[in-house]
């Protein structure tokens, strides 16, 4: 079980899926309650996420990930991922949908059926081939 912590932020982070709400951003980044992060669609058709975003007066305000040409390539060649968090922000009359990112319970479901029938698979597969083992 020590793959565990290791492979269930995975299958978390790929059995979610951005959901639209209908709160108002007022309500919905309320100090203490705001999500991690929130998908922003402005008027322009520009679609932003950010992250740690609050409301304050008009305006829905929190930070974007921007790489730089020399961290993608340097990330590239260490293999990790470097990013800045800027600070953005746009009137909240200039947005004109809000997202949030929500657990897939049918994407879920299925995933986990799927890995245990490779599991159950795999455990076939060894019976069968350690039937003939013969040891030298």
């Amino acid at each position: 079980m020590n793959w565990l912590p290791l492979v269930l932020p995975l299958v978390i982070a790929g059995c979610t899926r951005w959901k639209t709400v209908t709160t108002p951003p007022p309500e919905l980044l309320a100090k203490g309650h705001a999500p991690e992060s929130v998908r922003l669609t402005a008027v322009s058709g520009e679609t932003v996420m950010l992250k740690q975003a609050y409301f304050r007066a008009d305006t829905i305000a929190g930070f974007v990930e921007r790489k730089s040409a020399g961290q993608k390539l340097l990330g590239g060649l260490v293999g990790t991922s470097l990013r800045n968090l800027l600070p953005w922000s746009i009137p909240a009359q200039d947005v004109v949908q809000v997202e949030i990112r929500k657990l897939d319970g049918e994407a879920t479901t299925g995933f986990v059926f799927l890995m245990m029938g490779l599991a159950a698979a795999m455990f076939v597969a060894l019976g069968q081939g350690l039937k003939d083992f013969r040891p030298l």
